[in-house]
């Protein structure tokens, strides 16, 4: 049980901080806009007479920051992340007291580590993936280490980043994608 614990709370460690850096590049990507979108509006009331493109870029600006705004408003990434937080510091206590006790009380820390794990919500595959191949790549000695990672967790972890680098590739060029369509006479006047 120990060892589940130990395991537990790394995935749960890397969970908190997924969801602070999802939170962090979300407020990154609504100030992203919001600065395009004050941007492009001064340089259109001064340099552009054409109507019709202003109303067509700013109601573009304006569903891309309601859209950020109420996912980030529904994800709750800074709350889920402090309980995440929360619920790793009480598994590391709970670690320590299994490590001082006896064989009578594992009956005790069973039913305290399952009342934890319903205490917060249960973490992506992938932030116990990215414990596992951490863990194993910064033990300083692996034979105390339970699992090994396989071939899969690396495939695993590349296709996770490739994705939410990819994802926030496309987040954050998307206005300028408008800009250069709606201004270099894609878009009717």
């Amino acid at each position: 049980m120990e060892d589940n614990i130990w395991w537990t709370r790394k995935a749960r460690i890397n969970a908190e901080s997924r969801l602070l850096s999802n939170h962090h590049c979300l407020d990154l990507l609504l100030l992203w806009y919001s600065l395009i979108a004050v941007f492009v509006s001064i340089w259109l009331l001064a340099y552009v007479d054409n109507s019709k493109q202003v109303s067509v870029v700013f109601t573009c600006f304006s569903v891309f920051i309601l859209a950020v705004t109420l996912f980030g408003s529904n994800a709750r990434f800074a709350h889920r992340a402090a309980q995440f937080k929360d619920n790793y510091i009480s598994l590391q206590e709970l670690y320590f007291s299994i490590k001082g006790s006896s064989k009578e009380d594992e009956n005790k820390h069973r039913l305290e580590y399952k009342r934890l794990l319903e205490l917060a919500e249960n973490h992506e595959p992938i932030d116990d993936t990215k414990a596992l191949v951490w863990e194993w790549h910064n033990a300083q000695d692996k034979n105390n280490l339970t699992r090994e990672p396989k071939k899969q967790h690396y495939i695993l972890l590349c296709f996770y980043y490739l994705k939410r680098y990819l994802l926030l590739a496309v987040l954050f060029s998307l206005p300028l994608l408008l800009i250069y369509v709606s201004f270099f006479g894609c878009l009717p006047s």
